[in-house]
């Protein structure tokens, strides 16, 4: 599945979350992730720009 923070144009820090895997942080706008199972599982956003931070989830249900 691709993601992309493409609305945050003036962010300079992103910060990906997967519930699939809750260790593993990713620190660019673009994403590639592959979920290894099925089942419900939830994406996190964060995005900063100096001192400003925004917060966005999407929960997903994959399916084989």
């Amino acid at each position: 599945v691709h993601f992309t923070s493409f609305c945050s144009e003036n962010a300079g820090e992103f910060f990906w979350e997967f519930s699939d895997k809750p260790d593993s942080v990713i620190f660019t706008e673009y994403v590639t992730w592959v979920f290894r199972d099925t089942g419900n599982f939830v994406v996190k956003l964060s995005v900063g720009s100096g001192q400003k931070t925004a917060y966005t989830s999407l929960s997903l249900n994959v399916k084989p």
